[in-house]
């Protein structure tokens, strides 16, 4: 994680633009959001099992997935770019 942290920002240092722009901030949302709703539901799951805590992370994980998947989208448009000679 952390190196992935590094190349994006060095990446956005050598590209300053709104799409790598877009790629720090979601990163940054994906960190948050696992930070602040992932891991305390996942400790409480340890602690007890529960039905409403099962739906809570699935419930959050989906705004993850929708970043991870915008983030694999602009990696992939950008490695496409970046390797065109």
């Amino acid at each position: 994680m952390t190196i992935e942290l590094i190349t994006r920002l060095i990446l956005l240092y050598n590209y300053q633009d709104g799409l790598h722009l877009l790629n720090i901030v979601l990163l940054t949302f994906i960190w948050l959001s696992t930070l602040i709703f992932q891991v305390p539901t996942h400790l409480k799951l340890m602690q007890e099992e529960s039905e409403e805590l099962i739906t809570k992370v699935i419930r959050t994980n989906w705004v993850r997935t929708l970043s991870w998947t915008v983030r694999a989208l602009l990696l992939s448009y950008f490695l496409w770019t970046y390797l065109q000679f």
